[in-house]
């Protein structure tokens, strides 16, 4: 017959407890980075602040949902386990929980893909029409003008002399 060992770490309540140790600690820290993202990012970074943003959106989300909302207790190998967060103890199913976290950290990964799929084919457009050596060189790639002319025509980075 088998021996129960109480040991310290396998106690739901000090899973519990920890968890929302871990996020009190981190809520700040949390808060300070949108701060960090929002105010005091360089003027050279402008064009991934919106990037950032998003990606810290997406990390501080999941952080709440699954370390204070929902906090799953899994058992590898199996695919089963239970919830002790918040949720548990104002009546919500764990079957509830696990479809808010996984459709929300789902949706959000895709909304953050597709914002940032945007933005890259945006600022390429922008690129054609406004970079005139970048533009001159696509447009010879596409129109296939022979190669001798490409060297002659194009530069995408000009010398420049001091």
């Amino acid at each position: 017959m088998c021996e129960y060992h109480d040991v310290f770490l396998a106690n739901d309540s000090i899973y519990f407890i920890l968890s929302h140790i871990f996020s009190t600690i981190g809520l700040p820290i949390q808060i300070f980075g949108f701060y960090c993202i929002i105010k005091i990012t360089p003027k050279e970074m402008t064009s991934i602040k919106f990037s950032m943003l998003l990606l810290h959106i997406s990390c501080f989300l999941s952080d709440s949902i699954f370390g204070d909302l929902a906090i799953p207790v899994i058992f590898l190998p199996y695919f089963c386990g239970y919830s002790i967060g918040i949720l548990n103890y104002f009546g919500v199913p764990t079957w509830i929980q696990l479809y808010i976290g996984v459709t929300a950290s789902t949706m959000i990964n895709n909304l953050i893909m597709f914002l940032i799929g945007i933005h890259g084919m945006l600022a390429t457009i922008v690129m054609i029409f406004i970079h005139i050596p970048y533009r001159k060189f696509l447009f010879a790639l596409f129109t296939l003008q022979k190669k001798s002319d490409h060297k002659k025509n194009i530069s995408i980075a000009p010398t420049v002399v001091y």
